[in-house]
């Protein structure tokens, strides 16, 4: 992910000020009860999120309802999920 950060600062696609990383190593996605993921829910709500970036959308969740219900959060918040 850091790469792919990299590449897009590189040809002028993306300014990034802050790169945080939410992990969770060891941890399903199969719910929504994840630490990390509250964090990032947080920060996406105080307005410190502007693209999510994962490696696999089954990275975020497992069920489809489950990361269907988080992309129409962060569009509402104006966040935009990369992959």
């Amino acid at each position: 992910i850091t790469r792919c950060v990299e590449m897009k600062q590189q040809f002028g696609t993306w300014e990034v000020a802050d790169l945080v990383f939410y992990s969770e190593p060891g941890r399903s996605a199969k719910d929504m009860n994840r630490k990390e993921l509250q964090r990032l829910m947080r920060d996406v709500k105080a307005g410190l999120v502007d693209i999510v970036i994962c490696y696999k959308f089954d990275r975020l969740s497992r069920k489809l309802r489950d990361f269907l219900e988080l992309s129409e959060e962060f569009h509402g918040y104006g966040v935009r999920i990369v992959s």
